[in-house]
C-alpha cells in the first residue's frame, strides 16, 4: 500500500463545499437545501491521513479526509478518499484515527 503526497490532493478546508467543489474533486458531499446552507465548517487539518474504523469488523482503511464539517444538528461529517479505491465517501468524523500530515509508516 502507498500513501498518496497530500500536495497531489484535492481538498477544501476552511469553508463549506460548494457544487463546484463536488464537480471538481475536491469535496465528497454538500449540505444545502435550496439556498440554506446546513453545516459550518470543522475546525481539523485538511487535508490530512487517516484510518477509517469499520465499526463492525474493526477493519482499518487507509485514505485522506478531504473536508470536514459540523450539521445543524451537530454530526461532525468528513469527506474521505480511500487509498485503494479513490471514490470519495462521506461519514462520520468518530469513525476515523486521524493521522496528521506526516505520510504515516503504518502499513495496510
Amino acid at each position: 500500500m502507498k500513501w498518496p503526497n497530500l500536495d497531489s490532493c484535492r481538498f477544501i478546508a476552511g469553508r463549506i463545499a460548494t457544487e463546484r467543489d463536488i464537480m471538481e474533486g475536491k469535496a465528497a458531499f454538500l449540505l444545502k437545501s435550496g439556498n440554506e446552507i446546513l453545516s459550518t465548517p470543522l475546525d481539523i487539518e485538511i487535508p490530512q491521513y487517516a484510518l477509517h474504523i469499520n465499526q463492525h469488523n474493526n477493519e482499518e482503511t487507509p485514505g485522506v479526509i478531504i473536508q470536514a464539517e459540523k450539521t445543524v444538528d451537530g454530526q461532525k461529517l468528513v469527506g474521505f478518499i480511500p487509498v485503494h479505491s479513490q471514490i470519495p465517501v462521506t461519514t462520520s468524523l468518530h469513525e476515523f484515527r486521524l493521522l496528521g500530515t506526516r505520510k504515516p509508516s503504518i502499513k495496510n
